[in-house]
């Protein structure tokens, strides 16, 4: 049986929406708002996976560059590099030494690095496909995950989450408040692992319960799928997701919903009074 092609695929998306119409780039709020130029590093981007001979390649990891306008799927024992371009509608073939590993988690193109060769590109479904080295790549989107989840497994099943956790830093004030918060309060966060909001804020909330490690304050995360149809958030009434509600001695004492997870430390802190 033949082993996979560990590799680095990268998609230009200069004109994304004529040619890959269906992939698309979740905003990060992690990214600074006032910049003098977009960042030439890629950061890394959940919910796709990339499928060799149609079955799933575990190990690749999505990364973006606002300033490449480009999309990176890497393998972490990559040794080769693929660059989709929608332009050209060809896949040119790089070495993997001209991306450098970052210790912030992000991906550094190294400037005058040029393509060895180029393949054909297709796009099957929205989404980009090429043969190359008798495989087939195809990239995918990555199965939703579902029902009861844990920050672990939901950042095992994409490292983005880990890495887009470590960008936040909550307020030491709220934090100190709330480890010493003196009664029992489970939170059960509501999330869609497809969901671009919840990429944006999942992060934070894991953070903040990271923070507050064993306390009185305890998390639990509950997996939506599109269409959000699940028994239990159809009983507890989950409009939305991320969404998040508070109990206290088996009865709800609040709720916290949408862009209000931007900052969990200071909802958690308002909503507690510790």
């Amino acid at each position: 049986m033949r082993s996979f092609k560990p590799l680095f695929v990268v998609i230009a998306i200069g004109s994304v929406a004529s040619l890959l119409p269906t992939f698309s780039v979740p905003a990060n709020a992690q990214v600074p708002v006032a910049q003098q130029s977009p960042s030439m590093n890629f950061s890394p981007i959940p919910g796709y996976r990339l499928e060799a001979n149609k079955k799933p390649n575990a190990s690749a990891r999505f990364f973006h560059s606002p300033g490449r306008s480009a999309v990176l799927v890497h393998d972490l024992t990559a040794d080769i590099a693929y660059e989709i371009s929608s332009r050209t509608g060809r896949v040119n073939v790089h070495p993997a030494s001209n991306y450098l590993a970052l210790d912030n988690g992000e991906l550094e193109f190294i400037s005058g690095k040029g393509p060895s060769g180029h393949v054909p590109l297709k796009v099957v479904g929205g989404r980009p496909m090429f043969t190359h080295d008798g495989l087939e790549y195809l990239v995918a989107d990555k199965p939703s995950l579902l029902g009861p989840q844990t920050a672990a497994s939901i950042q095992a099943d994409d490292s983005y989450y880990k890495q887009a956790a470590s960008k936040y830093t909550p307020t030491p004030q709220y934090i100190n408040a709330l480890r010493t918060y003196p009664k029992k309060t489970e939170i059960k966060i509501f999330f869609g692992s497809w969901c671009q909001n919840c990429h944006k804020w999942l992060p934070n909330i894991i953070r903040v319960a990271n923070e507050l490690g064993d306390t009185n304050i305890s998390f639990e995360y509950h997996g939506l799928p599109k269409g959000m149809a699940d028994p239990l958030a159809a009983r507890l009434k989950v409009s939305s997701v991320p969404f998040g509600i508070f109990m206290q001695d088996g009865k709800e004492i609040g709720r916290i919903s949408g862009p209000s997870w931007r900052f969990p430390d200071l909802q958690l802190f308002r909503l507690l009074d510790p």
